[in-house]
């Protein structure tokens, strides 16, 4: 109808509505899934991205367990309720975890190449190997 006259509504008053106000609902209010929403949702998918970019495998652990490593300390490290220096020292834990992890494709990429490679590479190598082998006896539950 408004379409076939549309002068006849050019004089009418809308009536004046005020919206409801909102209703602050705390979180733990909220059923299991709009707490776990609203609270934790944001931080998994950043982990899951980092964890999917990144593809951690450490030395003498499983894909599986590596990934859960990696989730773990990335969630701490990044936890906005905890305190600074409680996410420095997680941050600390993920670059190290990361470099560990590097190990493997470091070693698996310049060892077949052991012949052509320059002294300080040869060193560098090395140390990585003395890395990878102390990775195996640090305790895993440390991070």
């Amino acid at each position: 109808v408004v379409g076939r006259r549309p002068w006849s509504y050019v004089g009418q008053r809308l009536p004046l509505k005020i919206p409801p106000k909102k209703a602050l609902l705390s979180v733990d209010s909220l059923p299991l899934l709009g707490y776990l929403e609203q609270t934790v949702s944001s931080m998994t998918v950043d982990a899951l991205y980092a964890v999917a970019l990144f593809r951690p495998k450490y030395p003498h652990l499983s894909i599986r367990e590596s990934t859960l490593k990696f989730l773990s300390i990335y969630m701490k490290a990044h936890n906005p309720k905890s305190e600074p220096h409680e996410r420095a020292k997680y941050r600390r834990r993920l670059q190290e975890f990361k470099r560990d992890c590097s190990i493997i494709p470091f070693l698996m990429d310049a060892l077949p190449r052991w012949d052509e490679l320059p002294e300080e590479m040869r060193v560098v190598c090395q140390e990585r190997e003395e890395r990878f082998d102390r990775v195996s006896s640090l305790p895993v539950l440390r991070f």
